[in-house]
């Protein structure tokens, strides 16, 4: 009996540590191989705002995790106007895998996300053959009829 414990517990530690390397290996594996993209922020229209009756929204964009302008003030859009991208993040700028893309609309009380429940993204080309492809992305953020903003980018694969 106490043999089979013994035996049993061997199994286990060894099932352990077995768990404990495959998740280091794995990551390893996914980091090596995730593309990576320079990208620029082109422009970004107004097609159709929010605030119809009061003139203009005010914009910010969420690029993956981070809110630019980074200096907290937002910009303002009159329905059909276009604002160089530059305005909310000037520059060339890397991203790994995808590029996730929000549009933010400053309210007093609370801010307006769009789009709500699914998150537009650029993906960064998988294959290898597109290395120094550039390429061009257009994100339709679209509500209902209210609300329409359309974001370009320009990118490409570097790794």
């Amino acid at each position: 009996m106490k043999r089979i414990i013994r035996a049993g517990l061997a199994l286990v530690a060894g099932l352990a540590l077995l768990s404990t390397a495959a998740p280091a290996a794995a990551t390893e594996v996914i980091d090596s191989t995730t593309p990576q993209c320079e990208a620029v922020f082109v422009d970004i229209t107004a097609v159709k705002i929010q605030e119809d009756g009061q003139g203009e929204d005010e914009i910010f964009v969420r690029m993956n995790d981070v809110r630019y302008r980074l200096d907290g003030v937002a910009l303002t859009f009159e329905e059909g106007q276009t604002r160089p991208g530059s305005q909310f993040r000037p520059g060339a700028f890397t991203f790994a895998g995808t590029l996730k893309l929000k549009v933010i609309e400053d309210d007093g009380i609370a801010n307006d996300v769009w789009p709500p429940f699914i998150t537009p993204v650029i993906v960064c080309p998988v294959d290898t053959a597109l290395i120094g492809a550039p390429r061009r992305a257009t994100v339709d953020v679209i509500i209902r009829q209210d609300i329409h903003y359309v974001l370009i980018f320009d990118f490409v694969r570097t790794a």
